[in-house]
């Protein structure tokens, strides 16, 4: 596997790690508080929008890096490449902090829980494809 791919898995797992942190940190929260209103106020329903927003733009935006043409020197296939596999985790991490965004705010536990699981959902199907090669031939942050 290459060094490209090897950070990037490493950078899932903390992804994974984070998500896991807030649902731990949700649950422990949840049985502090007062029961859970099943109504969803305004504030809660833009939490649940952004966690959508957070979890569809990291596709779309890993496809707009792709396809965008180097702007300067320093933006390579390679380095276009790599930003766009880091939006998709983070973007997929955010599904997961909005979830506990919402728990803090009092929203319905199954929302919460439903967003807890299309985030770590998310960094689960998550594979990162072959990285682009270099203009030399050699494979691009392959360590050589």
């Amino acid at each position: 596997m290459p060094n490209s791919q090897r950070q990037l898995r490493f950078v899932r797992l903390a992804c994974i790690l984070v998500v896991v942190a807030c649902i731990v940190l949700a649950y422990i929260r949840v049985h502090d508080n007062a029961p859970n209103p099943t109504t969803l106020g305004f504030g809660q329903v833009i939490i649940i929008l952004l966690a959508v927003w957070s979890g569809i733009s990291g596709f779309t935006m890993q496809r707009r890096f792709q396809r965008r043409k180097a702007s300067s020197q320093k933006s390579t296939p390679f380095t276009r490449w790599r930003a766009g596999h880091f939006v998709r985790l983070w973007s997929a991490t955010a599904v997961g902090i909005w979830a506990l965004v919402l728990y803090d705010f009092h929203g319905p536990l199954w929302i919460a829980d439903l967003l807890f699981g299309l985030g770590i959902l998310l960094l689960l199907i998550w594979r990162p494809d072959t990285a682009p090669e270099a203009k030399d031939g050699v494979l691009a942050g392959s360590g050589q």
